[in-house]
């Protein structure tokens, strides 16, 4: 008697355990599965997208895809002015890669965030092994190519305008007089640089704002004898006009110097050109984390800091070289 309740409770616990882990052992035989044998991508384990994250990935996506889109057609314009005669000859094998956001996650779950962001993963997938490969060609093209001069200009803006200030913490805004004389010592380092690297040919000032977009819901409208009205389109065009601030002043330092500034408005071979280039928030240096809710105040304001910057590129390009032989 005894024998038989203790042969039903062992069943009765059997079917227990079967009912409370059958489900979980399911579930995980079926994502080792997935994971190993899914999309042809080997034996590597991917995650599974839950339903509910799905909506908030392909935001994340769109993002992804907007602002590579962005960076690969600048990064192309850029191989095209160093190196053009390599970028004829290279051919594009656009690897098999994956767009990054949904990287870790399986195929079949990266078709389907795609699809609810409205495109296809076939296309992303080109896209980010384009970038691969676009990123390589950049890599070797400036490989051998050395900065002759300093990377940034040190210079504050007040928020949302072009308006130069003191300091970081003391937002009182500079004469033009002021500005060019601050600006004197940074472009004393740029002139070194040309005089003692003359075959770079074009100085680029690339201008970066953080991520706060500019006022465009109210009506702006600026009289031509106001020279303190600040009205922008959007980042683009705030960091161009903080760019072409900066070009201007050390221009104008530049052109002290008569072989420089014979340079400076020659059309002849050693023609130099000032370019000024707004990129907005497109190349940040530091890009916030994925979950905003954990970066404190202080940190989005040190990583807005960093991302606000002139920075100076120094260029040998042939296309100028060229009309300038014509």
């Amino acid at each position: 008697m005894g024998r038989h309740i203790s042969n039903s409770g062992e069943i009765a616990f059997a079917d227990v355990s079967m009912a409370i882990f059958g489900p979980v052992l399911l579930l995980f035989v079926i994502y080792m599965i997935k994971a190993m044998v899914g999309g042809g991508e080997g034996h590597k384990l991917c995650k599974i997208a839950a339903p509910e994250a799905v909506p908030g990935l392909a935001q994340e996506l769109s993002a992804w895809k907007h602002m590579e889109e962005r960076q690969e057609k600048q990064d192309r314009e850029r191989l095209e002015r160093l190196c053009p005669r390599e970028l004829k000859q290279q051919k594009l094998t656009k690897p098999d890669a994956s767009p990054p956001p949904i990287a870790l996650f399986c195929p079949s779950d990266q078709s389907r965030v795609a699809q609810s962001a409205g495109m296809e993963i076939g296309s992303l997938r080109d896209l980010a092994g384009q970038r691969l490969d676009t990123l390589k060609m950049l890599a070797r093209c400036t490989a051998d190519v050395t900065i002759p001069g300093p990377s940034e200009v040190q210079v504050y803006f007040k928020f949302g305008t072009s308006h130069p200030v003191q300091s970081k913490t003391d937002q009182r805004e500079l004469t033009d007089e002021e500005f060019q004389v601050s600006m004197d010592g940074q472009a004393a380092r740029i002139k070194t640089a040309i005089k003692n690297s003359p075959e770079y040919n074009r100085i680029e000032f690339i201008g970066h704002t953080d991520s706060t977009k500019v006022r465009t819901d109210r009506e702006c409208v600026c009289k031509v004898e106001d020279t303190q009205c600040q009205c922008f389109k959007d980042n683009y065009d705030l960091s161009y006009q903080r760019a072409k601030r900066v070009m201007l002043a050390v221009r104008s330092f530049l052109e002290r110097d008569e072989k420089i500034k014979e340079r400076l408005n020659s059309l002849g071979t050693d023609r130099l050109r000032l370019v000024a280039i707004g990129v907005a928030d497109d190349e940040q240096k530091q890009r916030p984390p994925p979950d905003r809710v954990t970066e404190s105040e202080t940190e989005r304001r040190d990583r807005d800091a960093k991302n606000r910057r002139i920075e100076i590129g120094y260029l040998k390009d042939e296309r100028l070289q060229k009309e300038n032989e014509q």
